[in-house]
């Protein structure tokens, strides 16, 4: 979490903020397993220092983009959360179909729950 905060220019040691960061940190860690699992075992037992520094990258830009201004994005909300759902969406049917994901006995791919994050 120094890493994020420390590209946002958030205080160490102010602590408000922390629940979203952990789910940025989270969401660009998963985004980032579906972009290297094609070429490497995922996730990482030991994580480079480059890779490290861009997912801390992606979740700056991921908490900077929730907290932007609807205009800032220069399209309509509804449709800007539905484009990210369709990069995810297709980052993650990507994996699939090199897969037997959708063949295993596990949750649907497409379940949503409240899980929590370990």
């Amino acid at each position: 979490m120094y890493d994020v905060k420390k590209r946002l220019q958030i205080e160490v040691n102010d602590v408000s903020s922390n629940p979203e960061l952990e789910d940025v940190i989270a969401e660009a860690m998963a985004t980032m397993d579906e972009d290297l699992r094609g070429f490497m075992t995922v996730p990482l037992s030991t994580v480079p220092d480059l890779l490290r520094f861009a997912c801390a990258d992606l979740a700056a830009s991921l908490f900077k983009g929730r907290r932007a201004k609807p205009e800032a994005h220069q399209e309509d909300l509804s449709a800007y959360f539905k484009r990210l759902y369709d990069d995810k969406i297709g980052k993650y049917l990507g994996h699939v179909a090199n897969s037997d994901v959708l063949g295993s006995t596990s949750t649907s791919p497409l379940y949503i729950g409240n899980d929590e994050i370990e």
